[in-house]
């Protein structure tokens, strides 16, 4: 989900006079001063054999996950090191209340924390990140990882089409095709994507276009859409012929539905996929309170290489650093600016809300 209700909680309570744990904002973190452990400055064959005899000694693992997937990855973790782990799987707002919970009763008990990138960013503000170093975390986008997080898959947003109501010779190369009217009541917005609407307005920004102009393409856009909740949600209805277009589905949605045969597309194969792309990462974290340092920087390892990879593979998702002949290779993509998202996370969700008043609900 773009918008979690756990995050604007927090951030409510740090207006209303709450600690941030020392943090003057959302984008900042506490000082935190790095353990040395033995692991540390090792690569390769090395670092990992260091790693795997510290955790097999620390025990069985925990992780607190937002991805509905989490379980797959944890076993496939275990299968290989022989570590249990012992995962808690919710959506990113009941992680991060969970988390947030155990913090403020000093009882946190997890080693490990994935969820989207903004929420890890107000994690990280609340001091409940610890310091991951690696060559793996060194290797990300400088989008791709904050102060005490660091993206373990990416999340791309594309435009998918019903090829029988769209065909792709149809469809605009950019988000301000779909302003023209004769796309009236054919496409579709979700009802939470603010971080997409928030990237796709900062890239035209960024190509010239004014304020005002990037307000009026929007509200065109808007105008024309029906607005529906839930990424699945909108890729089925858009299967099923109830409008030809969404805007910003994740691209693994789409492949799911190639993979049931729908006649669906977001242009990858015909090499006309609609610009921008918008990245957000998942984000993962070791705990400042685990017991458990080995084992948490370990499982972080295995998401950020090849191992990991091979999972997110088999599940239709995009591992955090792009591959060699991957769908969206040659597409045009901008990441999402976490701490300038989530410092404006407010204004632009009242912003994103107003604009869709202009569409009409699907169903």
């Amino acid at each position: 989900m773009a918008v979690t209700g756990a995050v604007l909680a927090v951030l409510g309570t740090a207006a209303c006079g709450g600690s941030l744990a020392g943090a003057s904002n959302p984008g900042e973190s506490p000082s935190t001063t790095a353990v040395q452990h033995p692991w540390d400055g090792l690569t390769g064959e090395a670092r990992e054999k260091a790693l795997v005899e510290a955790a097999r000694k620390e025990g069985p693992l925990s992780v607190y996950s937002g991805y509905n997937d989490e379980k797959s990855m944890a076993e496939a973790f275990t299968k290989k090191y022989g570590i249990q782990v012992e995962v808690y799987n919710a959506n990113s707002e009941s992680v991060l209340q969970r988390v947030m919970q155990e913090k403020a009763a000093s009882k946190p008990q997890n080693d490990v924390l994935v969820n989207p990138s903004p929420d890890m960013q107000v994690a990280q503000s609340e001091g409940v990140l610890g310091v991951y170093s690696s060559p793996y975390r060194d290797a990300m986008s400088p989008k791709g990882k904050g102060e005490r997080w660091t993206g373990v898959r990416r999340l791309a947003f594309v435009a998918g089409w019903n090829t029988k109501g769209a065909p792709t010779s149809s469809i605009p190369g950019d988000y301000s095709g779909f302003a023209d009217p004769t796309w009236k009541g054919r496409i579709s917005l979700e009802l939470n994507d603010v971080d997409w609407y928030a990237t796709v307005s900062q890239y035209y920004l960024d190509q010239g276009k004014s304020q005002d102009e990037v307000d009026a393409m929007f509200h065109s856009i808007a105008s024309n859409a029906k607005v529906v909740k839930g990424h699945t949600v909108q890729g089925d209805l858009m299967a099923a012929g109830q409008f030809d277009v969404a805007l910003s589905l994740y691209s693994q949605t789409v492949e799911r539905l190639l993979g049931k045969g729908a006649p669906v597309s977001y242009g990858a194969d015909e090499g006309h996929v609609v610009s921008p792309v918008v990245v957000r990462y998942d984000a993962g974290g070791v705990m400042a309170s685990t017991d458990n340092p080995a084992g948490a920087t370990l499982y972080l390892d295995f998401e950020l290489s090849q191992p990991g990879f091979d999972v997110d593979k088999e599940l239709g998702a995009l591992p955090p650093v792009p591959q060699p002949g991957e769908p969206l290779a040659k597409a045009t993509t901008v990441e999402l600016d976490v701490p300038a998202f989530v410092k404006d996370r407010t204004a632009l969700a009242k912003k994103y809300e107003q604009l869709l008043r202009a569409g009409t609900k699907a169903g």
